[in-house]
């Protein structure tokens, strides 16, 4: 599993304790690093959310189980989005904060929307499901909407084992057979 980035983890303890809508960067500095050191690792709000994307796609390729050939890529996707919840785990309290916030600021909504779809695009990869052209676009969004829901059912999930988190993916991921080929045998 990757490290984080020890700036990134203070962010992301600052923003699950005040919350994303008052966390800002200068918040980062104290006696140890100071505000110009904040700035480069993170110029903008918006540089920090990008890193913590990658961390999180990041370990969510690392840390998934290796291809198995013999698994529908609806169970593959099932594996792979399980996976990046337990990447998320230990920084629920910041992810619930954020996207709470973040719903309310359609200009971090706008602005992070590319790194949304990229993500997705990489989860859908790891499955084994094409993501090109115009069907593979096409692909993306609709499981945008299976994502979002599942992480809404994720971010109140307080059973030991996600077992409401797992009965909300399997559900959406069965919804996703309903749009033509979405799962494929390739």
């Amino acid at each position: 599993m990757p490290k984080m980035d020890p700036l990134l983890k203070k962010a992301l303890e600052l923003i699950g304790e005040k919350g994303w809508a008052q966390f800002e960067l200068k918040d980062l500095a104290d006696n140890k690093i100071s505000l110009a050191k904040v700035h480069q690792h993170y110029p903008s709000r918006l540089s920090l959310l990008e890193s913590l994307g990658d961390y999180i796609d990041q370990t969510t390729l690392e840390t998934m189980d290796a291809f198995d050939p013999s698994e529908t890529q609806k169970d593959r996707l099932f594996s792979v989005m399980m996976t990046r919840f337990d990447a998320l785990a230990p920084i629920k309290p910041a992810v619930k904060s954020l996207w709470q916030d973040a719903w309310k600021d359609p200009l971090t909504i706008s602005c992070s929307l590319p790194m949304g779809i990229n993500s997705l695009s990489w989860l859908l990869q790891a499955s084994g499901i094409d993501t090109t052209g115009i069907r593979g676009a096409l692909r993306i969004k609709a499981f945008g909407v299976c994502y979002l829901s599942t992480v809404w059912t994720w971010l109140s999930d307080e059973t030991e084992g996600l077992d409401v988190t797992m009965a909300a993916l399997d559900i959406n991921l069965q919804r996703l057979a309903q749009f033509p080929q979405f799962y494929t045998s390739s």
